[in-house]
């Protein structure tokens, strides 16, 4: 996980008695558990999701509800033992520096470990006085942390929030990127940062490693200019949550139905799906999506009529929820 050239940069630090972060956007120890005979992946039983393996627990977890499973040693679906874990998090990370740097005083600083105020104040007063050679973390350490004594921010992995499956990607990379970088060399030390990547020629980590916003932003508002995402329309999610997926899907069709009938001839208005959701189901309901694209006069009619729509189909359906929000941060 650590190239030679951080590697190399680690050991000078630590040498000069200097701190390091290390940033991986991905909690845990492996991403997933899978099969190398028939490519089964082991997935939550209530999400449609894969579970992340935590070494520290040995356990299966599902980060979107909490349930949890024991690691198969035998897969459930071919019955070979070529089942393991793939991918690697902040777990993985911790436990390879660890092995590299065993004299180092390391800790990690994720939703798993600093689970409390009481647990990362410890861990932030650790840091402030220099107990921590270094500081391994998720996005909770991107922003916000000011040690003066940090001369090195390696990021792992880089790339990972580009695939996110949202029209934010891109922007939300480009914040991590800047704003982890920014917490080495802030005081009179020289600071310094190695991204790590497998896309050393995609302009966002381009952008974010000479921290040039300006090119950023003119590539990012272009992009959402031609494919209508805000700030140049308004976007209006719709989800409808039901235990059932016949009924789900039923549901968001009649609510499809009703917003053509109603703005069909409205060029300002689009509509599109129904659609699964990006997870397509949480905690055993199941989820689909609608959204809307308009511009700022029609809002207030569009939001009256949606408050109108959602209290008919909740008054006959109680089991069912919609959910209706205004240019939410993640769409699906």
């Amino acid at each position: 996980m650590i190239s030679s050239l951080l590697y190399e940069k680690i050991k000078e630090k630590l040498k000069n008695k200097e701190q390091i972060i290390l940033f991986l956007n991905k909690i845990g120890h492996n991403s997933f558990t899978f099969c190398r005979q028939c490519g089964y992946v082991i997935k939550c039983e209530a999400c449609d999701v894969s579970m992340t393996y935590h070494k520290n627990v040995s356990k299966l977890v599902c980060h979107y509800c909490g349930r949890t499973k024991n690691q198969p040693h035998i897969c459930p679906s071919c019955g070979s033992n070529k089942i393991k874990e793939f991918g690697a998090g902040t777990e993985k990370l911790e436990e390879e520096i660890k092995a590299l740097f065993p004299k180092a005083n390391i800790i990690r600083m994720d939703s798993m470990t600093a689970k409390n105020k009481k647990t990362y104040e410890k861990m932030y007063k650790n840091m402030k006085e220099n107990k921590v050679d270094i500081l391994i973390g998720t996005q909770m350490i991107a922003k916000g942390l000011d040690f003066e004594n940090v001369t090195l921010v390696g990021i792992i992995s880089a790339d990972l929030s580009l695939n996110i499956n949202d029209y934010t990607a891109y922007e939300t990379s480009f914040e991590l990127l800047t704003q982890v970088s920014g917490r080495a060399g802030r005081s009179d030390k020289k600071g310094e940062v190695i991204i790590q990547t497998y896309r050393p020629d995609n302009f966002v980590i381009n952008a974010a490693s000479k921290n040039d916003y300006e090119r950023f932003y003119k590539y990012e508002i272009e992009a959402r200019k031609a494919f209508d995402y805000p700030p140049f329309v308004n976007l209006i999610t719709i989800k409808v949550l039901n235990k059932s997926r016949i009924k789900c899907i039923d549901i968001s069709k009649k609510i499809k139905y009703y917003l053509d009938l109603e703005y069909e001839k409205d060029l300002d208005v689009k509509i599109i799906g129904p659609n699964p959701c990006k997870i397509s189901r949480i905690n055993n309901k199941y989820r689909y999506n609608i959204i809307i694209k308009t511009n700022e006069e029609k809002l207030e009619k569009i939001s009256d009529f949606l408050t109108r729509l959602k209290n008919y189909f909740i008054s006959k359906s109680k089991d069912t929820s919609i959910l209706i929000a205004l240019n939410p941060s993640d769409i699906n």
